[in-house]
């Protein structure tokens, strides 16, 4: 069963319901309302486009920023779900995606363990876009000497090792400044980065939602912080796939007339359909795929390249990575996309 149709065994709220009324399936019945209406789009993304949106994630922040203008869902109402790998702990995942105003949106996010049983996970996210591509990103001087110093007390807290956790508590990012993982991220970016980390992490606020409403963003120091986190970029990552020139086909939504007159006269709700969403990729690398060669790389320049968006005028297009040239292994660094503060 798809997730979205799950949702509909839930009785949407009633106008004027609260989180107190329904305290049990709050979001669920919130969300069954929605995904039926007609502003709702609804969407199935193919496994190919979610590995892409995880390469997107390592791509550069200030590449994602200059792109971040396309993270915006295509519908007023917004529905995207795909299927998990076999060894998740939940089958299918989905979020529910709600315009707020110009370049705010909600998300919520659901998951389905099986046929009969549907988690409201509790985390939600608050989406700020911006209305124009950014060509060339930018920053002030001040914020690139302030990036430095970021960069130079992480480092250097990084080498005296955790002795002075508490000390650098009462710093911005005090508990990420000393967090080995963040160390080596920050490490590898140039100031440029570390600014639009910060920039992004202030545009992709995950939330706890359990108790029924937005209310503070999940704070950077939270135990909980990093799975959110990760959860809402993946999100952000397929939004950018989605709004791309070049990244990525959709389908026509399947005919469930003759199925869903059925549904109806056995008593069942019936299902929505869902637009398929795969990877779009080029000719060669196709036909290179078939052929058992990842990226045909023997006719090609011998070089790494990491995935990125090219910003024009006509549009912004993914570059997914690729080897070029038959050089053997190759290894590069990953840039993961989260909070900086």
């Amino acid at each position: 069963m798809r997730l979205v149709n799950a949702l509909r065994y839930f009785e949407p709220l009633k106008p004027g319901a609260t989180p107190q009324d329904r305290p049990e399936d709050f979001w669920a019945a919130y969300a069954s309302g929605l995904v039926a209406t007609a502003s709702c789009g609804r969407m199935e993304i193919g496994q190919d486009v979610v590995e892409a949106a995880h390469e997107v994630i390592k791509t550069r922040p200030s590449t994602v920023l200059s792109a971040f203008h396309l993270a915006r869902p295509p519908f007023p109402v917004t529905w995207l779900e795909w299927l998990m790998e076999p060894t998740a702990e939940i089958r299918r995942r989905g979020w529910l995606i709600v315009e707020e105003d110009c370049d705010t949106y909600s998300a919520v996010l659901f998951g389905l363990e099986s046929d009969e049983v549907l988690i409201a996970a509790g985390i939600g996210m608050i989406l700020r876009t911006v209305s124009g591509p950014r060509t060339g990103v930018s920053f002030s001087e001040a914020e690139l000497q302030a990036a430095k110093k970021f960069k130079r007390q992480v480092l250097t807290i990084s080498k005296v090792g955790r002795f002075f956790t508490k000390l650098f508590q009462r710093l911005p990012s005090g508990s990420l400044l000393t967090d080995p993982d963040y160390q080596r991220l920050v490490k590898d970016l140039s100031p440029n980065d570390i600014v639009a980390l910060h920039e992004l992490a202030d545009r992709i606020e995950p939330h706890s939602i359990e108790h029924g409403s937005f209310g503070n963003a999940i704070n950077p120091r939270d135990e909980a912080y990093g799975e959110a986190s990760r959860l809402c970029q993946e999100l952000v990552a397929i939004l950018l796939l989605l709004n791309s020139r070049n990244a990525t086909e959709t389908g026509e939504e399947p005919d469930l007339e003759a199925i869903n007159r059925a549904r109806t006269r056995k008593g069942e709700p019936p299902l929505l359909p869902l637009r398929p969403v795969i990877l779009d990729i080029t000719r060669r690398l196709r036909a290179a795929r078939r052929a058992g060669i990842p990226n045909a790389p023997s006719d090609l320049r011998a070089a790494l390249v990491r995935g990125h968006f090219k910003v024009r005028k006509s549009g912004v297009f993914w570059w997914s990575p690729h080897v070029r040239g038959n050089i053997g292994e190759v290894s590069g660094r990953d840039y993961r996309v989260q909070a900086g503060r």
